[in-house]
């Protein structure tokens, strides 16, 4: 496709935007969507996408996203978060909500999912985290961690733990005595 800017402010009952495979796609104003509940943006060329104006959005999907920043401050209500990106930043304190995260990509050093305690799913990779707190993520089911520089990782709160993928990391220590309700662990380290 050779779209580029795609101008939906003539749209505001859009409730749901899936565009894949739009790569020259570096522009999307969704600033009348008011009811938006969906977006999903994979292979594009997006350098801004702005949510503010979207206060019912629950599921977001974004890959090749190439801004520095994106923030969903305002978005509440979001309860799915997939996001690739090479950003820098990345609040979600606002997002209580949020049941299942995935990223990947993020240049940041820490990662604050202190705030989401309905957290069921999580799931981090290719970025360079030394810290992760999870012990107020008591909810989480699902935990995997790719390809960090995590040291260490404690997950004794975590006892409704049933997935544990810990693979390609520096962690070379892990206990899971707690976490009864483990039936699937992947584990392995780099060469």
């Amino acid at each position: 496709s050779e779209i580029t800017t795609a101008d939906l402010t003539g749209f505001p009952l859009l409730e749901n935007i899936i565009l894949e495979s739009v790569p020259l796609l570096t522009s999307i104003d969704i600033s009348n969507c008011s009811v938006l509940k969906v977006i999903e943006l994979q292979g594009n060329s997006l350098t801004e996408l702005n949510t503010d104006n979207n206060l019912l959005l629950e599921r977001v999907w974004l890959s090749s996203l190439t801004t520095s920043t994106v923030s969903f401050i305002n978005n509440v209500l979001l309860n799915s978060i997939t996001l690739t990106y090479s950003g820098n930043t990345l609040d979600l304190s606002n997002n209580v909500l949020l049941e299942s995260l995935y990223v990947q990509s993020l240049n940041i050093t820490t990662f604050d999912v202190d705030t989401l305690i309905n957290l069921i799913n999580l799931s981090l990779s290719d970025f360079q985290i030394t810290t992760l707190d999870l012990s107020n993520n008591v909810l989480l089911e699902w935990l995997n961690i790719y390809n960090t520089t995590l040291p260490s990782i404690d997950i004794s709160n975590n006892t409704n733990l049933i997935n544990l993928g810990i693979t390609s990391n520096i962690i070379n220590t892990i206990d899971v005595t707690s976490n009864i309700n483990l039936n699937s662990i992947t584990m392995y380290s780099p060469i």
